[in-house]
C-alpha cells in the first residue's frame, strides 16, 4: 500500500513541478542568449525573470509541501485517501518521501539553472572555472564532513515536513473555524520560533562538532514528537471536510 500511496502522490504533483522546472530552465537559457545575440531589450526583460523564477522554485516547492500535508490529506482528496485500507503511518511516510524527492529536485534544478545562465552568458572559460572551483572545494572537505552534512540536511528536511504536518493536523482537527491554511502557517512560525529560541540556549556552550551532533539529535527527537502528535490527531480527531 505504501508504494501505491507514493505513486498516487507523484501523480498528483508531478505535472506542476515539471512545468515549473521547464519554465525556469528555459528562462535561464533564453535570457543570456538574447543578450549574446545583442537583443538587449528582450534580455533586459528576461534576465530579471530568471532570478525571480529561480527564487520562485523554493516558494513554489514550499507551497506544494504545505498542500501535500494539507489539502491532499484533510481536504476533499482525503475522502478517497482514507477510503482505502491504508495506515496513517503509510500516508505520512508517502508524503515525506515524495516531498523529499521534490525538495531535492528543486535544489538541483535551481543549481542547473544558475549554471546554464552563467555558462551561456560567459562561455566555456567560465564553465571550466566553475568546475575547477567546485573540485577544489570538494577536495578540501573531509569525507566525514560530507556525510555529516548530508545526514544533517536529511534530518532537517524530515523535521521541517514533520512540523508542517503537525500544524496542518492541529489546524484541521482541533480548530473548526475558517482560514485553516492561515492558522497552520501562523502555528508553524510560532512553533519554529519557540523551538529555535530554546535550542539556541542549549547549543550556546557547545563546540561546532558538538552542536552538529546535537542539532541532528534534536531534529530526530522533534520529528518523532511532531509525527507522534500528528498521528494521534489524525487517527482520533480527524473529521474530513
Amino acid at each position: 500500500m505504501l508504494f501505491k500511496l507514493i505513486k498516487h502522490e507523484f501523480k498528483a504533483s508531478y505535472r506542476s513541478y515539471l512545468i515549473f522546472y521547464l519554465i525556469v530552465i528555459a528562462l535561464a537559457f533564453l535570457g543570456p542568449v538574447m543578450y549574446n545575440i545583442q537583443l538587449e531589450a528582450v534580455a533586459s526583460l528576461l534576465v530579471p525573470f530568471v532570478f525571480i523564477a529561480i527564487f520562485g522554485v523554493f516558494i513554489f516547492t514550499l507551497v506544494n509541501v504545505f498542500k501535500s500535508f494539507g489539502e491532499r490529506i484533510f481536504g476533499k482528496p482525503g475522502y478517497l485517501l482514507f477510503s482505502v485500507p491504508a495506515k496513517t503511518r503509510d500516508i505520512f511516510l508517502s508524503r515525506v518521501l515524495v516531498n523529499i524527492v521534490w525538495m531535492v529536485s528543486s535544489i538541483i534544478v535551481s543549481v542547473i539553472a544558475v549554471y546554464i545562465f552563467i555558462v551561456v552568458l560567459g562561455g566555456e572559460a567560465v564553465a571550466e572555472g566553475i568546475f575547477d572551483t567546485l573540485k577544489n572545494l570538494f577536495n578540501a572537505v573531509e569525507p566525514k564532513e560530507i556525510i555529516l552534512g548530508l545526514l544533517s540536511s536529511g534530518i532537517s528536511f524530515i523535521s521541517f515536513m514533520a512540523l508542517i504536518l503537525l500544524v496542518q493536523s492541529i489546524a484541521n482537527t482541533l480548530y473548526h473555524g475558517a482560514k485553516k491554511g492561515l492558522i497552520a502557517t501562523i502555528l508553524y512560525f510560532v512553533i519554529a520560533w519557540g523551538v529555535s529560541f530554546i535550542t539556541e540556549q542549549i547549543y550556546a556552550n557547545l563546540t561546532v562538532t558538538q552542536q552538529s551532533y546535537a542539532e541532528m539529535g534534536v531534529g530526530v527527537l522533534l520529528s518523532v514528537i511532531y509525527f507522534g502528535i500528528s498521528y494521534y490527531l489524525v487517527d482520533k480527531k480527524l473529521e474530513l471536510e
